[in-house]
């Protein structure tokens, strides 16, 4: 049976959070319109989903634990950088949007069981 999600899932929204966060708080703070902010947020975030998960699963992160524990260690700094640098440069945090990215890794999996 498959699980419903993984850390590999759940890896990928850390990155997809920095993605959303950064791609619409930077415009909002440059005077752009909501709407610039908003496809801004989607261009980005989406764009580094693709890319992340490409790497999360790829059959070199995957053969190995070892290389699986790199990869998410490597993730959590990244995550924790952006977010250092969001919080001293742009006074905006990425927990929530990390929470968001959560909220649809779990509630998208459970709505596809029904």
């Amino acid at each position: 049976m498959k699980k419903l999600f993984t850390i590999d899932d759940f890896m990928v929204a850390f990155i997809s959070a920095l993605g959303y966060g950064f791609g619409y708080t930077i415009p909002m703070h440059l005077g752009w319109s909501q709407l610039a902010c908003m496809v801004s947020c989607f261009a980005l975030g989406i764009a580094l989903e693709e890319l992340i998960s490409k790497i999360v699963f790829s059959k070199t992160v995957q053969q190995k634990t070892v290389n699986r524990i790199f990869t998410y260690v490597a993730i959590l700094l990244v995550f924790l950088l952006a977010e250092f640098v969001s919080m001293r440069l742009l006074g905006a945090s990425l927990v929530e949007d990390l929470e968001e990215e959560f909220v649809w890794v779990v509630v998208l999996q459970f709505s596809v069981l029904w």
